[in-house]
């Protein structure tokens, strides 16, 4: 099917969910030039940091005037109350910038 769409298609069979503690949502969105391995590497920051991805939104657009591909994703994450969340807003946003991700990383409101 992924040749037949043009597509490169990665599964990976996951585990049985654990028993998790309340969290806190943050709301997270990254736009970049389109290239392959955006989510799995955003998937394993967050992995990395022991945080849960609760929901997750690609799509991909030209960008106006140049048409240049271009990739967002918005996710929601969930977040420990024992995370320092500077600390890790500041790894997060550190971490895009040497990825070249444009990124945003707010508390879900309301």
């Amino acid at each position: 099917l992924g040749k037949q769409l043009g597509l490169t298609i990665i599964h990976k069979r996951t585990k049985k969910r654990e028993q998790t503690k309340p969290a806190i949502p943050y709301r997270v969105e990254v736009v970049a030039m389109d290239h392959p391995g955006i989510v799995r590497s955003l998937s394993a920051f967050f992995s990395r940091h022991g945080i849960n991805i609760e929901e997750l939104q690609t799509d991909t657009y030209p960008a106006p005037h140049t048409g240049t591909p271009m990739f967002s994703v918005a996710m929601t994450v969930g977040i420990q109350a024992d995370v320092h969340i500077p600390t890790l807003r500041g790894d997060f946003l550190d971490y895009c910038d040497d990825q070249n991700l444009d990124a945003s990383f707010e508390p879900v409101r309301g």
